[in-house]
Order: structure tokens, then sequence, then C-alpha cells
């Protein structure tokens, strides 16, 4: 076998392997990249609201952010004040996917039983 021959046969190896797989390759991520858009486009919006009592335990620690982060992105936080200007409880602002938001409610069920959750409008 000469070295022609022998370039012949590598060019039409790679040709036969690579480019199916490199087709596959694309496919899939074509797929993969269309379902995230998706995804993104369905996100709702919660409100969590928790006393104002749980803030070091919950939130000073960074508690509550690491127990939903699988689940949701916190996007805002806010503390709520009564007349006096004392605090009274904290609302914060969470995105999931709707088919995550009962993982979401039980995990906020897990951490305190106080914490409401409502969608926002």
């Amino acid at each position: 076998m000469d070295k022609q021959q022998v370039i012949k046969y590598v060019k039409t190896a790679v040709i036969i392997i690579v480019v199916p797989s490199a087709l596959v390759g694309a496919y899939y991520g074509y797929k993969y990249i269309k379902k995230k858009i998706e995804d993104k486009k369905n996100v709702k919006y919660y409100k969590a609201t928790f006393p104002f009592k749980y803030q070091n335990d919950l939130f000073s620690n960074g508690q509550f952010v690491d127990a939903i982060k699988g689940v949701g992105g916190v996007l805002d936080s806010k503390v709520m004040s009564d007349d006096k200007n004392n605090p009274i409880s904290i609302e914060v602002q969470i995105s999931v996917l709707p088919s995550k938001l009962d993982k979401l409610k039980s995990i906020l069920e897990g951490l305190n039983k106080e914490i409401k959750i409502e969608e926002k409008h």
C-alpha cells in the first residue's frame, strides 16, 4: 500500500465516522438549547413571606437561598415594616418552573411552617 492509498482510506474513515457524529451532536445540542429556551419562557414568579424573627436563622446565614438553589432562584428581597418602622416580615421574590412548584413548597415547609408562598402577578 502506498502513501496515496493510506491517505484515501483515512479520509474515507474520517468522513464515515466524523460527519455522522457531528450531525448527531448538532441535533441533540439544538434540542437541548430549544428546551432551555422554552423552560425560561414558562418561569413563574412567586413571593415567599416569612416573619422577621427568622431572619438570622434562614436569611442571614444563607440557609434559605441554599435550600431553594436547585429548584428556583431568588430575584429580590425586602424587609416589610409596620407603622412604627419595626421590621415584621421579609418578602422574597422567587422564580421557579411550574413543574418544580411542589418541590419548592415542600422545601419551604421543611425550613419553617410559617413561610407563606403566593404567585406574584
